[in-house]
């Protein structure tokens, strides 16, 4: 078992720190992310609870659930210490950072399914018929729920000025 997960952790460790990068931004959080996975992993593979097979969606849905559960600690974190952001009080162009508080919003506003969705889409590098699969729904209302996602997303970049010309 012990060189099994060693040859999963070789294979898939950089596609997952990229993933989890593109969900945190910080490097560090992501390489420590990326180890809370594989003890995670190795715990649900202990107990029998999940196929080899499935393993890639697997990781990537621990992936995503580790970055909800850091993104909320965050969250909290922010709310407690009561400072108002500087991105509110400095009006500015368009920049990547504003983009990126865009994209948030419009992921507060999508139902986790959604969401998640989304981020397996476009950071994980998974079909909709794998991410269908992961998410144990049809392959037929996952694209229903990815189309949705991105009019929300859609709607919530116009909303705040941001036009597609802006993300390229």
């Amino acid at each position: 078992m012990q060189s099994e997960i060693k040859k999963i952790y070789e294979l898939h460790r950089k596609e997952l720190e990229q993933y989890l990068y593109s969900l945190t931004r910080s490097r560090e959080t992501a390489e420590d992310m990326v180890h809370d996975l594989f003890v995670k992993l190795i715990t649900k593979w202990e107990s029998g609870s999940y196929e080899l097979k499935y393993i890639k969606p697997l990781m990537y849905r621990i992936a995503y659930h580790l970055f909800v559960d850091h993104y909320r600690r965050m969250q909290t974190a922010a709310a407690r210490s009561g400072k108002e952001s500087q991105k509110s009080q400095i009006k500015r162009s368009i920049s990547t950072e504003e983009i990126h508080d865009a994209i948030n919003e419009a992921m507060e506003q999508l139902t986790e399914e959604q969401s998640e969705l989304l981020h397996i889409r476009l950071y994980g590098h998974i079909s909709i018929q794998e991410a269908a699969t992961m998410l144990g729904i049809s392959t037929r209302k996952a694209y229903r729920e990815l189309e949705k996602a991105l009019k929300v997303v859609e709607t919530v970049l116009k909303s705040r000025g941001i036009e597609a010309s802006d993300l390229e």
